[in-house]
């Protein structure tokens, strides 16, 4: 997150998010020598997965912790770019792609990759994004938003969701934020009906 939030330039975070579609170590001399790290860092649990995975007759677990992986770096990509270009998206947009930069996707994804009894079926199910997971995903997004406001506007950053939602609904900050903390509040609830 951070690589593309405060460190990357365009042309560095364009290379990186192909980089990690690609999966191949070739990539890597493409790469600045700060993101090397964390690429070979990836690289190397993925091989350690597969070199564990058929012991347990799941090798195909790695794959979609591989997809949940590619798929967060090309949202961080976006939002990076949104950033790096002023553009400010409609909230449903920004939204949208917070369901994949909350790492929540990827966090349940790379959860059942210990669990023995989670079958290729749990996984293909996981990689619906089953809607029942969404207030999960959503709220600590929106929380942050609540919560970092100030901090991303001293940076320059103009896409928070809460200014995303000032400029479709032409309300204030407070008016956004109020909305913001009425969206967290009813993922809450759904969280609490769906368990």
């Amino acid at each position: 997150d951070d690589t593309y939030v405060a460190y990357g330039t365009f042309e560095e975070l364009d290379t990186y998010t192909d980089a990690i579609q690609r999966w191949n170590i070739s990539e890597i001399d493409r790469l600045p020598d700060y993101m090397k790290t964390s690429y070979k860092a990836l690289l190397i649990f993925t091989r350690i997965m597969k070199r564990n995975c058929p012991r347990m007759e799941r090798s195909y677990v790695v794959y979609y912790a591989k997809e949940r992986m590619k798929e967060i770096v090309r949202n961080y990509n976006v939002e990076a770019k949104w950033f790096i270009e002023g553009y400010l998206p409609r909230v449903s947009e920004y939204l949208s792609n917070a369901l994949a930069t909350s790492t929540y996707y990827l966090l349940t994804t790379t959860s059942y990759l210990g669990m023995k009894s989670a079958t290729k079926q749990d996984f293909e199910w996981l990689a619906t994004n089953p809607q029942f997971l969404n207030p999960c995903d959503i709220m600590p997004k929106l929380i942050t938003n609540l919560i970092s406001l100030q901090v991303e506007k001293s940076r320059g950053q103009i896409a928070t969701g809460i200014e995303c939602y000032m400029r479709d609904y032409g309300v204030s900050t407070e008016e956004a934020m109020d909305k913001f903390q009425e969206m967290a509040e009813n993922a809450w609830k759904d969280i609490n009906q769906e368990s």
